[in-house]
């Protein structure tokens, strides 16, 4: 068993709503030169506009900063889990044996006809993104994930131990009966 969690860092986020809350008053203040004679109205418009964004932006930012996945891996499954505050919601378990393709995206060679793509991300640059196609009965699906290096070679060594098992018993010409 193995598990991580990653969450959003808080700095960038407020770092990024102060940088916009400046380039809002810059803002605010060319246009309001630019329009100076024209009366309040347009005036407190632009201004209520300005507050009515810098809220919006600040919401949606600080609830996006609340959600956090965690990833595990226990016997031969694959398990995500969204962590929205205090709340773990199981968003995906996936047996090994059904996993098409795990890797970066740049490595992604081969079109796969996919039904459904899903984001299970925290970072706003795609620095360490992975994709993960599998089978869901007779649908492909894919989804886009942070892990971590740790977690990167934990995956591929449970990916590859049903491999190395076939290939020793077929070294040793013992029959191939079930790997689970």
């Amino acid at each position: 068993m193995y598990k991580e969690i990653i969450e959003r860092k808080k700095l960038p986020i407020a770092t990024f709503l102060l940088t916009l809350l400046c380039v809002f008053i810059y803002v605010y203040k060319f246009i309001d030169m630019c329009f100076t004679g024209q009366g309040n109205l347009i005036e407190n418009i632009l201004y209520l506009g300005i507050i009515a964004s810098m809220v919006i932006i600040a919401v949606v930012a600080i609830y996006r900063s609340g959600i956090g996945y965690k990833y595990s891996i226990i016997a031969d499954q694959f398990i995500i889990h969204k962590i929205i505050r205090n709340n773990n919601i199981e968003v995906e378990s996936i047996k090994f044996k059904d996993i098409r393709f795990l890797g970066q995206v740049k490595d992604l060679k081969e079109q796969y006809k996919v039904s459904s793509t899903k984001k299970y991300l925290c970072s706003i640059f795609n620095a360490n993104r992975y994709c993960c196609i599998y089978s869901d009965g007779n649908e492909l699906k894919k989804f886009y994930f942070e892990p971590s290096k740790e977690m990167i070679g934990k995956l591929q060594f449970v990916m590859n131990k049903g491999e190395c098992r076939i290939y020793m018993r077929n070294r040793m010409n013992i029959p191939v009966q079930s790997i689970n």
